[in-house]
């Protein structure tokens, strides 16, 4: 018997069956990306220094007026190149972009010192419930919408690609579903993944601290309003990418060597267009954190950031004091982990589903 595709616009699939083999898929993901994930994590969460080349008797008012500006006072750093003073002093010395650590090899040193290999497995029991609950949420959406959501049909007046298009309908209305459902368990992979080993919370205390000390149950979704555009854009640009890819292959059979492909690209393709926006939203999940120090050295560039007030805001406020490229951090390991995990989660979601 041939398998059906599963994803294919119109395709009914069980609700049910949907959402258990959204959950499976999802968890086998987690399992085999986990290390992938803290590294990725970690790098988004290592503020870059900008590039301030002030030493001696160099610094003046408007150079300390400049530094101001950009957010940064005093912050530590743990590098040959130490903070020495204050803005207005003279013995003040900056780091270099990217002189802090912030390269995935430095990253993986510092994990591997400070927590040994339990470090690359940090937030783990979040992940996994939050891997398990967001693929049936995921699937199970859009099965449910597949099957009965056309926005666009296949008429004379219908684009080419009609049922990719409803992919990506439907794609970004699973994405945000689940993103809604599973945020509280997002800010809390994120913030075992940034705290050391010696600083760590049980999870139920972090859960207490935030709910006391972060304004309730709005401390549990801090970001989520930008992180739904986020996971809206990933997930539609997944579905349909990836049906787009495979209607093309249908079509045009002289391409189906691509076929083992498909999935990878997806992945490869979502990632690289949303990950600054990503990586905007990590910072934005431990910025208001009670006791700051405890997740990150660089609390002072936090605390800068946290006085911006939008999602965008934030954002143009990392460009100008760490860069362009501190959106960028983690994106070589990031791409790495969203080709295998998009593989698995769609092809074990497609398995469960024709068994």
């Amino acid at each position: 018997m041939t398998k059906q595709d599963a994803l294919r616009s119109g395709n009914e699939v069980s609700t049910t069956k949907a959402m258990v083999a959204g959950g499976l898929s999802g968890v086998i993901a987690r399992f085999f990306t986990a290390p992938l994930d803290v590294l990725k994590i970690s790098a988004q969460l290592k503020p870059r220094n900008k590039v301030v080349s002030i030493h001696g008797n160099d610094i003046n008012t408007k150079t300390a007026a400049n530094i101001s500006n950009v957010g940064i006072s005093s912050f530590q750093i743990s590098s040959n190149n130490n903070f020495k003073g204050q803005v207005g002093k003279k013995n003040l010395s900056f780091l270099k972009y990217g002189s802090n650590g912030s390269d995935i090899v430095s990253i993986s040193k510092e994990i591997m010192k400070r927590d040994g290999i339990k470090g690359f497995f940090k937030g783990n029991v979040p992940g996994m419930a939050m891997y398990l609950i967001y693929g049936s949420v995921q699937f199970s959406t859009y099965s449910f919408l597949n099957s009965r959501l056309k926005v666009f049909k296949n008429d004379k007046a219908a684009p080419k690609y009609y049922k990719s298009l409803n992919s990506l309908i439907n794609g970004a209305l699973a994405g945000i579903s689940a993103c809604i459902v599973t945020y509280p368990l997002d800010i809390l992979k994120t913030r075992f993944v940034a705290m050391p080993s010696q600083n760590r919370e049980s999870i139920l205390k972090e859960i207490m601290q935030i709910y006391k000390y972060e304004h309730g149950i709005k401390g549990f979704y801090k970001g989520c309003s930008a992180s739904i555009g986020t996971f809206g854009l990933s997930t539609s640009l997944i579905f349909s990418i990836f049906e787009t890819l495979s209607i093309f292959i249908e079509k045009n059979p002289e391409f189906s060597f691509m076929t083992p492909f498909v999935s990878a690209i997806t992945g490869v393709s979502a990632k690289t267009l949303t990950f600054p926006l990503d990586t905007i939203r990590r910072r934005i999940q431990i910025m208001q954190a009670k006791n700051l120090e405890k997740f990150t050295s660089e609390s002072d560039i936090y605390k800068a950031y946290n006085m911006k007030k939008t999602f965008f805001s934030i954002g143009k406020q990392i460009i100008k004091t760490e860069g362009i490229f501190a959106l960028y951090q983690g994106l070589t390991v990031g791409l790495i982990k969203s080709a295998p995990t998009t593989a698995i989660s769609l092809s074990v979601y497609q398995y469960i589903v024709n068994l």
